[in-house]
């Protein structure tokens, strides 16, 4: 039983980072559009650096 609730546990917290990631990711991209490869590239960039040390 407590191997699963551990379980869950641990893809919660996998789907929570990546939803923030994605959040933080949009929050650098900004009102630029998704088809600017080099806007995308640049906040994917700053949202690791953020999110990852």
């Amino acid at each position: 039983m407590a191997r699963t609730i551990a379980s869950v546990f641990q893809q919660m917290s996998i789907s929570f980072g990546l939803a923030f990631g994605s959040l933080v990711a949009a929050g650098y991209l900004g009102d630029l559009p998704q088809t600017d490869q080099i806007a995308v590239t640049e906040a994917l960039h700053h949202a690791f650096l953020t999110r990852g040390p």
